[in-house]
Formats: C-alpha cells, structure tokens, sequence
C-alpha cells in the first residue's frame, strides 16, 4: 500500500464519514506503524468502537500530529 512505501510523502489522509469499521482500522494502524510521513488522520464519524489498533500504531508513530476521532465511539484501550 501507499502508506508503507519506502518513500511515501503523504502528509494528511481523510477517512471522515466512510463508515469505516475495526477491521479497517487495524489495516490502516498496521500500515502506519512504519510510516513516519503522515502527520494528520482523520477518522471522524466512523463506525470504529476498539481502540486497540489504534494505541499501538500511535505507540510506534512519531510523526503523526494530529487525529480526529470525533463523533466515533472508540473506547480507550489499557
């Protein structure tokens, strides 16, 4: 995919209303582990509820600044 490529420059990535699910989300949190070029993801009004995913790929990611989880009812992952 784009967001693992070697020399990917893609800087902010939109993903608002998609109805986008968990499943979709862990692909996307798999794939931005090892990207450092995103800086802004925006993931408002989806269907996500897990939070898992998400707190990992966060954990690995420093080059994200900002993300909108809005209007989703992600819970908190321990």
């Amino acid at each position: 995919s784009a967001l693992t490529a070697v020399k990917c420059n893609l800087k902010q990535l939109i993903l608002d209303f998609n109805n986008l699910q968990d499943d979709g989300l862990q692909i996307i949190a798999t794939a931005l582990e090892r990207n450092s070029s995103l800086e802004t993801l925006g993931l408002r009004s989806n269907a996500l509820s897990d939070g898992v995913d998400l707190a990992r790929m966060l954990r690995a990611n420093r080059g994200l600044t900002s993300l909108d989880l809005s209007l989703s009812a992600i819970t908190a992952a321990m």
